[in-house]
């Protein structure tokens, strides 16, 4: 039995758990024992309901639908979101119950995602969809559910690293691109070292997105809708790109000719989203405060964007280098004398 009081009632409550779901009353009376009786035959009562009127169980799938009408579909992610929802319903099949996804399901979607290529951050991108449908459910719906060891299934995700190209290294890496017959895909290295575009934000890019008379690109990105600058560099791009289909650059290969290319270049340990970050500290490196490196990258905050504070400790090293030495073999001090003992 669970009764207890409330300070603003002189009257007992009961709280129940039925099938997962938790009901509280006021019993109507200040007599713990009339207050016992009371809950007995609620319980009773509950009881007979649920099995008059069973709950239809929920598929994931269905559970999915839900969650993404009455909250995913408001998030900033939300295009996000809705990739990993699809991913996962898909993987799982639409017929899976909710109450059946298991450990070993989640395991396995963890080692689907891996053979895809996905890195930690994206495996658990995809747990974070799939573990706030679990508890939306459980918690907001009173479904039966499983319990998930949500914890063991994470990846751990190496600490952010700002990887980026020197402007000999860009050279290279076009050259390489080029000598391949890799042009189409030199034109979107360009691009990204250009205007710090995601990867994803390029390769969905249609001509009817290119505002030339105002000098800027709208792309559909992780925070929305964006507006994108262009230089007379990223617009040079625009003019050698063909015009052949609605799409304005073409990405036939681009993984397979990009580590070839790097490969050739001699150039480790650089992925494609490091030419967002190449495009950002140079941004810094040519004097543009932390604040222009936010807005055009399209950061919501300014703490994303200080992983590029990098640049001014190269700047702070260079200014302790012209400090005058007092050092006594510099010879610009004169030493102190010391006095007679």
């Amino acid at each position: 039995m669970s009764l207890f009081r409330r300070s603003n009632s002189p009257f007992w409550y009961t709280e129940i758990q039925v099938r997962g779901a938790r009901v509280v009353r006021s019993t109507q009376t200040a007599d713990r024992r009339e207050a016992l009786r009371f809950e007995k035959q609620l319980r009773e009562d509950l009881k007979r309901q649920t099995v008059a009127a069973p709950k239809t169980a929920l598929t994931l799938s269905q559970a999915a639908a839900r969650y993404w009408q009455e909250h995913g579909k408001d998030l900033k992610w939300a295009k996000d979101v809705e990739w990993h929802i699809t991913r996962f319903v898909q993987f799982f099949g639409e017929d899976l119950l909710l109450i059946e996804l298991s450990n070993d399901h989640v395991t396995r979607l963890v080692e689907a995602r891996k053979s895809e290529g996905a890195g930690a951050a994206g495996v658990n991108r995809s747990l974070a969809v799939l573990r706030a449908v679990h508890r939306r459910a459980s918690k907001r719906w009173d479904e039966a559910v499983r319990a998930i060891d949500w914890a063991s299934a994470w990846r751990p995700e190496p600490k952010e690293r700002v990887r980026y190209l020197t402007h000999a290294e860009a050279m290279r890496l076009l050259q390489a691109l080029n000598d391949m017959g890799a042009t189409h895909i030199a034109l979107a290295v360009e691009w990204l070292i250009y205007t710090g575009c995601r990867k994803g934000e390029m390769w969905g890019l249609r001509w009817t997105d290119v505002d030339l008379e105002r000098g800027c690109a709208h792309v559909d990105g992780k925070t929305g809708r964006g507006v994108v600058w262009l230089s007379a560099e990223a617009r040079a791009v625009l003019a050698r790109c063909p015009h052949v289909g609605e799409k304005v650059f073409d990405g036939t290969n681009h993984r397979k000719l990009f580590e070839a290319a790097l490969q050739a270049a001699q150039i480790e340990n650089f992925h494609w989203h490091d030419l967002r970050h190449t495009h950002a500290t140079w941004l810094r490196q040519a004097g543009a405060p932390l604040e222009v490196v936010q807005r055009s990258l399209r950061h919501s905050l300014v703490t994303t964007t200080q992983r590029y504070a990098h640049v001014d400790d190269v700047e702070v090293k260079d200014a302790l280098r012209k400090l005058p030495s007092l050092s006594v073999e510099a010879g610009n001090v004169v030493p102190l004398k010391r006095k007679a003992d």
